[in-house]
Parts: C-alpha cells; structure tokens; sequence
C-alpha cells in the first residue's frame, strides 16, 4: 500500500499580516510543501490581507465578514459556521496545529479534536500575562481558560525561551511537553527584496533615519520612541528622523504626539508598505520599542539583514535575538530616556552597533525558516498521531535530521 502523507489540520481566525499569521503561513507552505505532510487551513472568518504561498488546501466560511455584525447576531451566526467549518474541517485530520488561543474557538476545536481522537500542538506566539493584561482588552476570555485548554495538547511549542519557562511555571506538570522553537525568516528572499528600489512614493529624508516596524497599538510603544526621538533632539544631538512602517488603530494618537512634541517634521508615518525590507537596507538602524512581544519578526529580519539593531529587553524575545547583547544594543522597557541614549551613542559612534551588526550577519543562520522548519518537523515527528498511525520511532527514516546550528563567530578568527 502507497504511504499516504498525515493531514495537519491548521484553524486560523483570519490571514491578517502581522508575525504571528505570517510565521505560520510559511510554516503551512513548509510543510505542504515537504515529503512527509499534507496541510490544510481553515480560515473561519474567511478574511484576507494576505495567503499562503503554496498549493495548500484553505477551507473558507460561506459567508464571510460575520465577525464584523453587531455582537449578539454576529456571536451567534459565528459560533455556528465556525462549528460547522471545525467539524468537517479536521474529521479526517491526523494532527491539529492551533496557532490562535482566541475564546471559544480555541475550545471548540479542542472538544472536536478530543471526540475525534486527534492530538494537538498548540504554538504560543506571545506571553500570557502580557495579553491579558493589555489596555483596551475587551474580550470576555482569560489567561486561566486558556491555561485549562493547554493542559490538553500533546505538545506545545512557544516561540522564545522565555515564554517557554513561563508557561511551564504555569503549567509545571506539563513541563516536559513544552518546548521552544524560535521563528525563522527566508534569508534569500529577503536579501532579494532588499535589493529592490524604494517603494513607489516612498521619499526617505536626507538623515539619518531609524526605521520601526509594526501594527501602530500601544503594545508596540511607537509613543515611547517618539518621546525619545524628540528628547534627543531638545539636547542638540544630531539632526535625524524616524520612519514608522505600518498601520493601526493609534496612528491618529501618535502622530498627535509627534506634533505636541515639535516633531512632526522628522517623524514619518509610511503606512503599510508591501515590500519594507529596500527601507529597512537604506536606514540608520531599526529600532523595536516594544513594551512585550513573543519573538518580534522585524528584530528578526533586521538582525538577519545585518543591520544595526536597538531593542527594549521586553519580555519575551529581542534578548533572544540579539543574544543579550552580543547582535545589537538593548535598553530597559518604558525608558524613553536610555532608548534617547542608546540612539545618541549610534549616531555618535556608530562603527559599535555595525561591528554587532555584522557579527549578526555572519551567523544569521540561527534565524534561518531552514532551522526553524526542520525543527518543526522533528518535533512533529514525536507526536502519536491519530489511531497511531505514525510514530516518530517507527518512522524515522521519513525525517531529516535537525539543521545543526552554526557556531557563533569568535572575534578575530577568519
């Protein structure tokens, strides 16, 4: 008998851009793409700012936009096209993927999963104590619920270190079942993408200028970068600007700021830019001011572009990335004053942040979708699926071996 590849099924709220989505988008396309899996996506909101690359399967709602009708009719007709899409979306699954821990969706598909005898890998993208406690934060969901589904999965895989140790001081009877796999980027397409012109209409100023990337949400701290740009500036630093990418709800807020703080002439809003990376390449450095993040995609990209980086030690994920220290300049949360310092010493002595930022390059490896994915598939490959079908032990020879990770380069060696 023909050796049929499992089915992962993937239940997706909507295929927004932002780190999150897209790092399991490429995850998708990875394993749709590799020998050893099948892949299909429900979209159960049926809404879309972008999509997978590849061939993979995506099961959409009938009608799509119910999540945007006035609460209680909108609750309703949801809650039953979602159901109906989870039932016969994953009856045949042999592996649920869980990307999102949002309400009752996230209960839902562990109840179907759970009839069905079908194990779960849930992926953390972010701190629990982090989301629940974010200002603005309205939906009627807890960190203890969500706690109560994890303690169901067969794995759980979070995307840092540090949010790994925290889970698992939650949930120290599963620690063992909680591992930490770090995001990774296509480095070839984003050294092509670099190369490209500037966006169409995209007119960088003729300053230095540090560049921020990401969905404009107090979570992102933009309001804090903008304190620290305008600090410098009143104590006579060096004449430069700042380049916001991205869009969001607070964009109006922030660049009331910009203006209250007499730097509206320096702070640009490019908006959502399809292509940031011929930006990002030209910049003086990027600059991540997050107040919390799970494993920030923009850190990720810069480090991997070999560009000078400054980030806040938030928890979790630049320390990470920029191994404490070692790949960029890190500065404490909510401090615009030492963010203003770390700024001032670049533009100051800039051939300090090069020389990490070269050292970042030379071993970007460890950011590589290449490292991330294989080992993706090898813990994948330990999990019993569905009536036993595939273990990794019966298995092996099916999977790769884990991409080694390169030795970090030492200081005066070639």
């Amino acid at each position: 008998m023909p050796y049929k590849k499992p089915l992962i099924c993937v239940p997706m709220r909507a295929f927004s851009r932002n780190g999150g989505v897209l790092a399991t988008l490429d995850l998708v396309d990875h394993l749709e793409t590799s020998e050893h899996f099948r892949t299909r996506v429900i979209n159960y909101f049926g809404e879309y700012q972008t999509r997978p690359k590849s061939d993979v399967e995506v099961r959409e709602p009938y009608v799509r936009g119910l999540g945007r009708l006035p609460l209680g009719l909108g609750r309703h007709l949801v809650s039953r096209q979602r159901n109906r899409m989870l039932e016969h979306g994953m009856r045949d699954a042999d592996l649920i993927i869980m990307p999102d821990d949002w309400g009752v969706t996230f209960t839902a598909a562990f109840d179907i999963a759970r009839r069905r005898n079908i194990p779960i890998c849930c992926v953390v993208h972010i701190d629990l104590d982090n989301k629940f406690s974010a200002p603005g934060r309205r939906q009627p969901w807890t960190k203890e619920q969500t706690l109560a589904c994890y303690r169901k999965a067969d794995l759980i895989i979070c995307v840092s270190g540090g949010i790994r140790e925290r889970l698992a001081r939650d949930l120290p009877d599963r620690a063992d079942h909680i591992i930490a796999i770090q995001n990774g980027v296509d480095l070839a397409r984003i050294d092509r993408l670099a190369a490209e012109p500037l966006p169409e209409g995209t007119a960088l100023p003729d300053l230095p200028c540090f560049t921020a990337l990401g969905r404009l949400v107090w979570q992102k701290g933009f309001d804090l970068l903008i304190e620290a740009h305008a600090r410098l500036l009143a104590q006579g630093a060096e004449r430069h600007a700042i380049a916001i990418i991205g869009e969001g709800p607070d964009r109006a807020a922030l660049q009331a700021k910009a203006t209250a703080l007499g730097v509206a002439d320096t702070v640009h809003f490019l908006g959502y830019v399809e292509n940031p990376f011929p930006i990002l390449a030209r910049s003086a450095g990027l600059v991540t001011s997050s107040r919390f993040e799970g494993f920030p995609l923009s850190t990720t990209e810069g480090c991997a572009l070999g560009i000078p980086v400054i980030s806040t030690t938030c928890n979790y994920g630049p320390a990470e990335i920029l191994d404490h220290g070692r790949y960029g300049a890190l500065v404490p949360v909510e401090d615009p004053q030492a963010l203003a310092a770390a700024m001032q010493d670049h533009l100051a002595h800039p051939e300090t942040l090069r020389r990490k930022a070269a050292a970042s390059f030379r071993d970007r490896q460890r950011l590589s979708a290449e490292y991330c994915h294989a080992r993706y598939e090898a813990a994948l490959a330990g999990i019993p699926l569905r009536n036993g079908r595939m273990r990794v032990e019966e298995n092996a020879k099916l999977f790769p071996v884990v991409v080694p990770l390169p030795e970090p380069h030492v200081e005066g060696q070639p």
